[in-house]
C-alpha cells in the first residue's frame, strides 16, 4: 500500500509506514495528527521535526524513526525467532572468555525447541586424546544419556562408512537411517525407545527410532572439531531441508568459536 503521507510503498495495508511510521489506511486520523503536529511546531522548527518546513521533504530523523518503529513491530514468525536465537548464540560464542559447555548447551536447546525434534546431542573432539565424545544432550532419556557418555569415536567414524553407514546430504551433513543399522552391536540403549526399532517406514518423510542427521562442526581446512546429532521431529518426520540448513549455520558458528578458543 502507498503511504498517503510520504508516498512510500508498503507490503502491508495496515500498521505504520515503513519509512515515515505514520498509520496506513487511516488518512483522516493521520492527517489530524499531522496537522496537530504542524500547529505545535509552527514557527519553532526543531531537530526532531518530521518534515523540513522549507523543502517539504522527509528529514533523516523521520526516516530513522520509521525504521525504528518497523523494527520494534517486527512480526515474530518462525524465521525471525530463529534469527534472534542466532544472535544470542553469537553473543555467547564471541565472549572474551568462551564457555564451551554453555555454548553447546544453548545450541542444543535452540535446535531442539525451534525445529521440534525428539532429541539432540552435541559432541566435540578431546584435546587430550583426539577422540570424539558427547558433551550436551536434550530430549534423551537418562539411560540413553548414560549409555552415550561411555561412547567415544574416531575421525573415520564420521565418514558414513565402516561401523556407521550414512548418506551424504551436503558437505556438512550426513543422514543415518535405521535400515542401515547406524549403531554398533549392543548400542541400542543409546536411543530413547529401543523397543520401537525395526518398524516399517511408510513414506520417505517418516522418521524411525534410530534415524538421525549428523552435522559436522568444522575448523580450518575442514578439520572436524565436533558434531551435532538430531533425531526426527516430534510428529515422526525427518528434519526438512530448511531445518538442516539452520542447524548447519549453528554448527558453523560453533566451529568458529571452537577454532578461536583452541588458538588462545
Amino acid at each position: 500500500m502507498k503511504c498517503q503521507f510520504c508516498g512510500a510503498e508498503n507490503i502491508r495495508s495496515h500498521g505504520p509506514c515503513r519509512i515515515c511510521g505514520k498509520p496506513l489506511g487511516d488518512f483522516g486520523s493521520g492527517l489530524r495528527s499531522r496537522e496537530a503536529s504542524d500547529q505545535r511546531t509552527a514557527g519553532t522548527p526543531t531537530r526532531d521535526a518530521s518534515y523540513n518546513q522549507r523543502t517539504g521533504r522527509l528529514t533523516t530523523e523521520e526516516i530513522a524513526r520509521g525504521l525504528h518503529m518497523e523494527y520494534a513491530q517486527w512480526t515474530k514468525d518462525s524465521s525471525q525467532k530463529i534469527m534472534e536465537e542466532m544472535q544470542e548464540l553469537l553473543t555467547v560464542a564471541r565472549a572474551d572468555k568462551l564457555e564451551i559447555t554453555s555454548l553447546l548447551d544453548k545450541a542444543a536447546n535452540i535446535i531442539h525447541q525451534q525445529f521440534r525434534l525428539r532429541w539432540v546431542a552435541v559432541g566435540t573432539r578431546s584435546a587430550r586424546d583426539g577422540l570424539y565424545r558427547y558433551d550436551s544432550f536434550v530430549g534423551l532419556r537418562e539411560d540413553a544419556v548414560k549409555a552415550r557418555k561411555h561412547q567415544s569415536f574416531k575421525r573415520e567414524d564420521f565418514n558414513g562408512t565402516g561401523s556407521y553407514i550414512g548418506r551424504q546430504i551436503s558437505d556438512m551433513t550426513m543422514l543415518y537411517l535405521e535400515e542401515d543399522k547406524p549403531y554398533t552391536d549392543g548400542a541400542e540403549g543409546t536411543f530413547n525407545r529401543p523397543a520401537l526399532m525395526h518398524s516399517v517406514r511408510r513414506s520417505p518423510q517418516d522418521s524411525l527410532e534410530a534415524d538421525f542427521i549428523e552435522v559436522h562442526m568444522l575448523g580450518g581446512k575442514d578439520n572436524l572439531l565436533g558434531w551435532i546429532e538430531a533425531s526426527g521431529t516430534i510428529t515422526g518426520k525427518l528434519p526438512d531441508i530448511n531445518s538442516i540448513r539452520w542447524i548447519e549455520l549453528i554448527a558453523s558458528i560453533i566451529g568458529v568459536a571452537l577454532s578461536r578458543s583452541r588458538k588462545t
